[in-house]
């Protein structure tokens, strides 16, 4: 689980206390507090939302 001051990579992330999302645009960027809770842990969305979004393949 991702938290403030780290460097988690480009994508989205989202507060489990709120819901809040924040976007990072690159790799370089750090977690900073939640906007509007100042909570300090996230989940990272990016990854089940693009398989959300993607159809499986039939076998």
């Amino acid at each position: 689980m991702p938290a403030v001051g780290e460097k988690p990579g480009a994508g989205v992330y989202e507060c489990p206390f709120d819901g809040q999302r924040v976007i990072l645009e690159s790799d370089a960027e750090v977690l900073m507090e939640c906007p509007s809770c100042e909570g300090f842990l996230y989940l990272s969305v990016s990854h089940e939302e693009e398989s959300a979004e993607t159809p499986a393949r039939p076998s």
